[in-house]
This record gives C-alpha cells, sequence and structure tokens, in this order.
C-alpha cells in the first residue's frame, strides 16, 4: 500500500536515469554506513550488556534522524541539479518531499534491522563462546580437586596389594 501511495504521488510515470539511480544507490550506501558508524560509537558508549532497550532505542532513534535527513537532503541535492544543471521544469519536485520521507524511512528500518540482526548475532556468538571457556575452566578445576584430593600413596599402596593378590 505504501509503495502504490509513493507511485500515485508522481503526475506523469518516472523514467529511468542514470543519475537517478546513483543518486539512490548513493543515498542508500551513506545511511547503511552511517548507521555502522552509530552503532560503533554507541558500542563504546552505550554497549549491549548495559541494556538492549536503552541501546535499541538510541540506536533507532539517532538513524532515523540521520538516515531521513541524509535522504532528503540528497533529495533535495537531486532536485536543484534537475532543475538548474538539466534545466527540468519539474516545479513539483520538491512537493515530493512527503513521498521521500516515507521512502527514507523504509530504507531506514531496513538497514536497522539488518545492522541490529548481526550486532545482536556477533554478541550471541561471543557469549556463548565465554560461556564454554567458563564451563570448560569449571570443570578442569574441579577435576583437579579431585587429583588433589587423592592421597597418591594411599592409591600406590593400594595398587601394590591388588597386583599381589592378582599374582
Amino acid at each position: 500500500g505504501i509503495l502504490i501511495y509513493m507511485l500515485a504521488q508522481f503526475r506523469e510515470a518516472p523514467g529511468f536515469t542514470w543519475y537517478v539511480l546513483f543518486w539512490l544507490v548513493g543515498s542508500v550506501f551513506l545511511i547503511w554506513e552511517m548507521g555502522w558508524w552509530i552503532g560503533r560509537l554507541l558500542d563504546r558508549q552505550n554497549p549491549w550488556h548495559q541494556g538492549v532497550f536503552k541501546r535499541l532505542s538510541l540506536h533507532f532513534l539517532a538513524s532515523n534522524l540521520f538516515g531521513i535527513t541524509l535522504f532528503v537532503v540528497c533529495y533535495v541535492l537531486l532536485n536543484w541539479y534537475e532543475t538548474k544543471v538539466l534545466g527540468s521544469d519539474n516545479a513539483l519536485g520538491l512537493l515530493h518531499i512527503t513521498v521521500a520521507i516515507g521512502k527514507a524511512f523504509i530504507i531506514v528500518q531496513l538497514v536497522n534491522s539488518v545492522q541490529i540482526s548481526y550486532q545482536l548475532l556477533e554478541n550471541f556468538q561471543k557469549v556463548k563462546l565465554e560461556a564454554e571457556r567458563i564451563r570448560k575452566e569449571k570443570v578442569i578445576g574441579h577435576l583437579e580437586m579431585l587429583r588433589q584430593k587423592i592421597d597418591a600413596p594411599l592409591l600406590h599402596a593400594n595398587f601394590t596389594v591388588l597386583e599381589e593378590l592378582i599374582q
């Protein structure tokens, strides 16, 4: 429904142009990189172990704010390029800014979903490896404690008695 609404906002069928494709790919790439930059910044200041809800809220807030702003700025620059450089008479181009904001919101949410899923999976794997390491250390510690509890000379004496009985 959202895509149909956005396509219905255009009065004429949009034609394919290379610069629009370049603009779209460039905008999505910048949003993608900005999302990773925000993630690294939040990893230093608000790691996941300090609160998942707080971290998710900060990540979504920052990435939506910066991502939508970035997309809209790129959209305004694209409109300027079409009207001033190419001489297009698309006077309604800037009126479609609400459509651009809708597109930006969808793109930012998709990027957030992929990036946060990757970060949570990475953190889960780290915690799993750490738990396995702790479990191994605990088992080795228990085995060492059992080994120390066994009196070696007494055990040796019992084995010599057992050997004499067998012969």
